[in-house]
């Protein structure tokens, strides 16, 4: 029988390089494993990112081609009281929809409706007005300001040709220059126009 001392000499283990071997290679791995994550997670989030700004871009563009569609008048920015001063960013028209005397008569307020959208850093807002006649409104009654998204980069190829009743809608989505979408849209009008 061997005694304890030869019984912890025969004895077969790791030794020390054996051991920072396992852990170096443990943590190579644990390090991959990691930067794989890392890699994943910023690849879905920037796909996330990219399917907001396609959704956002289509959803402004689509709304305001409803809006447009439904007016009885679209009316030149410069038509409205410091409008271009007020909102030196704005879409370059106003939008207005007459209710009916329908709506009028059933105890409604305001008959007439007019908004319009401006850019205010990176925020795209619409702001509206409502009134009993059709009488243009001035810049300061306009309110209402409701944020459509807060990612907008540039309107400034928006145009509208009264002459050829044509009105191309680009909005361009994005923080910086480096990365934005832009989202264009040609809508041929059937409305009044005054310019």
């Amino acid at each position: 029988m061997l005694n304890s001392k030869q019984q912890f000499q025969n004895r077969k283990g790791f030794s020390l390089i054996e051991f920072v071997l396992v852990i170096g290679i443990s943590s190579m791995i644990i390090l991959i494993i990691f930067s794989l994550y890392n890699i994943s997670t910023n690849a879905l989030i920037y796909a996330d990112e990219k399917n907001e700004t396609l959704l956002y871009g289509r959803y402004i563009i689509d709304y305001i081609k409803y809006e447009v569609r439904n007016a009885d008048l679209i009316i030149k920015s410069d038509k409205i009281v410091d409008l271009d001063i007020r909102y030196p960013n704005n879409i370059g028209f106003v939008i207005m929809v007459d209710r009916g005397e329908k709506y009028y008569e059933n105890n409604h307020e305001k008959r007439y409706g007019y908004h319009t959208y401006h850019l205010k850093g990176n925020l795209f807002e619409r702001i509206a007005y409502n009134s009993n006649n059709a009488k243009y409104p001035k810049a300061s009654q306009f309110s209402g300001y409701n944020g459509v998204y807060d990612k907008v980069y540039s309107i400034d190829d928006t145009i509208l040709h009264y002459d050829n009743k044509l009105l191309l809608l680009s909005v361009t989505l994005g923080i910086d220059e480096k990365d934005t979408s832009t989202y264009k849209s040609t809508i041929y009008l059937y409305n009044k126009l005054d310019y």
